[in-house]
């Protein structure tokens, strides 16, 4: 655009300046003939800038054209990601081994797993399909989770080509579980980027609207709650002698404290390990449009700094946790 205007504003300068220069040649120089000749060459040199411009609008259309064309091609081979066969659980609150602290300590967590078969109905390969996902309040305000999420290398157009995803947020906060016994609802909002076969990012967005079924499942929800809020109580002596003995190398004799206390936890839930939520999609959250390779970039360095921090702390298993 500045290439243009400059062209543009070139003419008319180059006419003025020509005529001025022929006004200052002397008089006596200015005859009939010589004014024909200038005018000419003047005309000439006008005439080279007014085809070079034309030709400049010319083959910048062209570029923006041919750009659009390549654009269209790309946007028109696109995959679909369909999400179907969802299942949305709440686990009910156990014992886990910390990493961070050499397994030497324990900590009470809920954990909500997503599952989800993903199949590829669009008109291209999915390539490095990447799954990033977050837990919502019903009021879309609140961020109550954020999880690593799982990365599919091909999903291909091939019939019965499906993939498997499992997403597991923990709720160490328990927050996840008030928001549930609140608005006995949460939403789980799902963010898949991924590649056509020609490079082309596109990112696609669906959320999920998960509900507390019915009035026994919120009973069981209380309960969990009520653990969470009692859990030292009950079990701190327990924990404390299981965290003692991991200290002083006594592995053998921590794992039995941490049978038992399974067993116990176990037996506060009336031995309910999960409670299944009812998942719908959420009406209107679907969205998928193609985006730059900057914004693709960035979306994949948030995932990978989120991988680095919860993969970062983790050590070698020890042998009576490998079950």
């Amino acid at each position: 655009m500045k290439r243009d205007w400059l062209m543009k504003l070139s003419i008319p300068t180059i006419y003025i300046i020509g005529m001025i220069a022929f006004l200052l040649i002397p008089l006596e120089s200015r005859t009939i003939n010589n004014f024909i000749s200038y005018m000419s060459s003047l005309s000439t040199v006008i005439m080279v800038l007014v085809y070079i411009f034309t030709t400049s609008l010319q083959l910048s259309a062209m570029r923006s054209q041919l750009a659009e064309m390549q654009y269209s091609r790309n946007v028109q081979s696109q995959p679909l990601v369909s999400v179907e066969n969802t299942k949305t659980c709440f686990k009910t609150p156990r014992y886990y081994v910390s990493p961070t602290t050499d397994f030497k300590e324990l900590q009470f967590i809920c954990q909500i797993h997503f599952k989800a078969s993903v199949t590829n109905i669009g008109n291209s390969p999915s390539v490095a399909t990447d799954f990033i996902p977050r837990i919502l309040s019903v009021d879309e305000t609140t961020l109550l989770d954020t999880s690593l999420g799982e990365r599919i290398e091909c999903l291909s157009l091939r019939e019965g080509d499906k993939g498997d995803v499992l997403i597991v947020f923990d709720d160490r906060q328990h927050r996840i579980a008030q928001a549930l016994l609140d608005k006995r609802a949460i939403f789980l909002r799902l963010v898949i980027v991924y590649k056509n076969a020609l490079g082309m990012p596109f990112k696609q967005q669906i959320e999920f609207v998960a509900m507390v079924p019915s009035v026994k499942e919120r009973d069981k929800l209380k309960l969990c709650l009520k653990a969470i809020k009692t859990v030292e109580i009950d079990f701190g002596k327990e924990v404390k002698e299981y965290e003692s003995l991991m200290k002083n190398r006594k592995t053998e004799k921590a794992l039995k404290i941490l049978k038992k206390l399974e067993k116990d936890v176990k037996k506060t839930f009336g031995y309910e390990e999960e409670i299944e939520l009812r998942t719908i999609i959420k009406s209107g959250s679907f969205s998928v449009k193609p985006i730059s390779q900057s914004e693709y970039e960035t979306l994949i360095a948030e995932k990978e700094e989120m991988q680095k921090k919860v993969l970062a702390p983790w050590k070698e298993v020890p042998w009576f946790l490998k079950r």
